[in-house]
C-alpha cells in the first residue's frame, strides 16, 4: 500500500469491514479526552511498525456504513489535536506525531487521524491523566505501556505484556534490525555522530563500527562544472564531488556523492534531479525525499558542516518531498502544468527571478528554473 494515496488506503481499510492492528473505526468524534488519548498512545505503540489510522465516520455497528462528520461538534483540526497532546505529560517530552485529514468518500466527510510510525517507542505518560466517562472518573496510568493487539487496545487500567513492552524498546534501540535499517535509524539521530575533519569521517558514538567516510583522494574526485549550484556561493573555486561510503565493521553498506561548496566551507550531499519537458526543452529540478538515506546524510552534513554565511544556498531551490509517492505525483502535476514555466505572463516574486553574479547566462537560467519549480511546489502543488 505504500504507493497509494491516503484516500486509497483508507478506502481499502473501510472495505475490509473489520478493524486491525493499525486501524480503528469510530462512528463519531470522541466524547471523552481520555478515550482519544488512550487510542492515540495505543496506536503510536502499534507492533506493526507502520503509520496507524483512526478513521472517524465509519459505523462499525451498522455494517460499516459511512456517516459524514460535517456537523460533528466534537471535531478537531490539526492545531486542536496538537494542542491536546502538547499539554499531556509524556516521558522525555516525546509525543506521538499525529495529523488530521478530511476525505470525501462517497459524498461523506470522513476524518482520519494519522499517527505516524516512530522509533521513539514506547510512548508512555509520566503523570496519570484523569477524565470523566459517563459521570465516573477514569485514569490513564503513568508508567504503563498501552499498545494494540489485533483489533484491541491494552485496557486503560492495565499495561501491555512484557514481551510486547520489550519489542517496543528493542525498536527504539534498533535491536534486531537489519544493518540497513540500523544505519537509517542511526542517521535519523544526526547529533549522535562524531565528526573528524582531519580524516573526513563520521562515526556513530553509540556504535563506532558504523562509519561514514568521505573519500578525499584527489585521484577519485569527480569534477563537474556544469551544475549551477557549484558556483552560487561566494567562493566557487572548490567545486568537487567526492564519493562517500557508509561502512559497518569495514563492510560497505551504502555509497553516494558529497560535495564541498564555497571553497570547502560547506558540505552537502549531492541532490537527486529530474526534469519536465516540452518539445526539446528540458526543465530540471533538484530534490531529496524525506527519511531516505541521502536526505539523512545531507542533514548530518548540515549539522557538522553548516553554511557559515548568508549566501544563496540549497534551500532556495531544493525540494524536500515527503515521500516517493509525492514525488511521482509532482512529476505528473508538472508535466500537466508545464505552462507554469513557459507562460511569460505568469508573475513570480523578484527573489525567484534574481540572477547570481557567479553564474553565466545558461547557469542562471537553470538556477531560476529550479527556483521557479520549488515555488510551484510550495504555492501551487501543495495547495492543489
Amino acid at each position: 500500500m505504500e504507493n497509494q494515496t491516503l484516500k486509497d488506503k483508507i478506502t481499502d481499510l473501510i472495505n475490509h469491514h473489520f478493524e486491525g492492528p493499525y486501524w480503528d473505526f469510530k462512528a463519531m468524534w470522541y466524547q471523552s479526552n481520555i478515550s482519544l488519548l488512550h487510542d492515540i498512545i495505543s496506536m503510536a505503540n502499534n507492533l506493526e511498525n507502520r503509520d496507524a489510522y483512526i478513521i472517524i465516520g465509519v459505523d462499525e455497528d451498522n455494517n460499516f456504513q459511512l456517516d459524514s462528520r460535517h456537523d460533528d461538534i466534537k471535531r478537531k483540526n490539526n492545531n486542536e489535536l496538537a494542542s491536546f497532546l502538547r499539554d499531556k505529560k509524556f516521558f522525555g517530552t516525546i509525543r506521538p506525531y499525529v495529523k488530521v485529514d478530511t476525505l470525501l468518500i462517497h459524498s461523506a466527510e470522513i476524518d482520519v487521524i494519522t499517527i505516524k510510525a516512530s522509533n521513539n517507542t514506547p510512548f508512555v505518560l509520566s503523570e496519570d491523566f484523569t477524565d470523566t466517562i459517563h459521570g465516573k472518573p477514569v485514569k490513564l496510568l503513568a508508567h504503563h505501556v498501552y499498545t494494540r493487539i489485533n483489533d484491541s487496545n491494552t485496557p486503560k487500567n492495565s499495561s501491555a505484556d512484557m514481551d510486547k513492552v520489550e519489542l517496543l524498546w528493542r525498536k527504539r534501540f534498533g535491536i534486531g534490525l537489519s544493518i540497513l535499517e540500523k544505519m537509517n535509524l542511526c542517521l535519523s539521530n544526526p547529533n549522535n555522530w562524531v565528526y573528524n575533519d582531519q580524516l573526513g569521517s563520521f562515526f556513530y558514538k553509540y556504535d563506532p563500527l558504523l562509519i561514514l567516510q568521505i573519500d578525499r583522494d584527489m585521484e577519485n574526485v569527480r569534477i563537474d562544472r556544469h551544475e549551477f549550484y557549484n558556483m552560487i556561493a561566494t567562493d566557487p573555486q572548490y567545486d568537487m564531488w567526492h564519493d562517500y561510503t557508509i561502512t559497518y565493521n569495514a563492510t560497505t553498506i551504502f555509497s553516494g556523492y558529497a560535495q564541498y561548496l564555497d571553497g570547502g566551507r560547506e558540505l552537502r550531499c549531492v541532490p537527486a534531479e529530474k526534469s519536465v519537458h516540452v518539445n526539446s526543452h528540458f526543465y530540471r529540478y533538484y530534490y531529496f525525499v524525506e527519511n531516505t538515506t541521502n536526505f539523512m546524510v545531507d542533514e548530518l552534513f548540515k549539522i557538522h558542516y553548516p553554511n557559515p554565511y548568508n549566501y544563496p544556498s540549497f534551500c532556495e531551490f531544493i525540494i524536500i518531498f515527503k515521500s516517493d509517492n509525492e514525488l511521482v505525483n509532482f512529476e505528473e502535476y508538472m508535466q500537466k502544468n508545464i505552462n507554469l514555466l513557459t507562460d511569460d505572463s505568469i508573475v513570480y516574486p523578484a527573489n525567484i527571478l534574481q540572477n547570481n553574479y557567479n553564474l553565466d547566462d545558461n547557469q542562471n537560467q537553470q538556477y531560476i528554473t529550479a527556483k521557479k519549480i520549488k515555488f510551484i511546489y510550495n504555492n501551487s502543488f501543495l495547495k492543489n
